[in-house]
């Protein structure tokens, strides 16, 4: 409230994300649906053994941000290295399959990403392709504003 006025939600802030294709990649083929998960984790099972349940809650995790946003743009909330460390961090370094054998959760959630985008991109990637719009910039030096996030950090090193 006091930087912004209000109270912003994930859709305020990913209204403005210019979509470039690798962003919404496949979405129409199918990735907005409930069964997408499910896809997913048959292939992760097809290359790494057991069955898709043992990696389905893994794929849940990266798509169950459809609900705030029923886009592509949903992605960018984890669908970058860090949603995979956030993965790692709640699911634990390895799963084991229903063949007993331990499966890095980096491994699928990376599989994960490499299938829908074809790149496992950074959270900056996303981020960059937000416009500002006024609200997001209230209260800040314009100047500030215009410099990117690698600017900014250079400048904070």
């Amino acid at each position: 409230m006091e930087d912004l006025g209000f109270v912003p939600s994930l859709a305020d802030w990913l209204r403005p994300l210019r979509l470039e294709g690798w962003m919404a990649r496949g979405w129409n083929r199918g990735e907005a649906s409930e069964e997408h998960p499910l896809v997913l984790a048959r292939e992760t099972a097809r290359r790494y053994g057991g069955r898709p349940g043992d990696y389905l809650p893994l794929h849940r995790f990266l798509d169950e941000t459809k609900a705030h946003f029923p886009d592509p743009r949903h992605r960018a909330m984890r669908h970058h290295g860090a949603g995979i460390r956030e993965g790692v961090a709640l699911f634990g370094e390895t799963v084991v399959n229903a063949d007993g054998e331990e499966v890095a959760v980096e491994k699928v959630l990376e599989l994960h990403l490499l299938l829908e985008l074809d790149r496992i991109p950074t959270v900056e990637d996303w981020l960059l392709r937000i416009r500002p719009a006024p609200w997001m910039l209230r209260g800040t030096d314009r100047s500030v504003a215009r410099l990117s996030l690698k600017d900014l950090e250079e400048a904070t090193s």
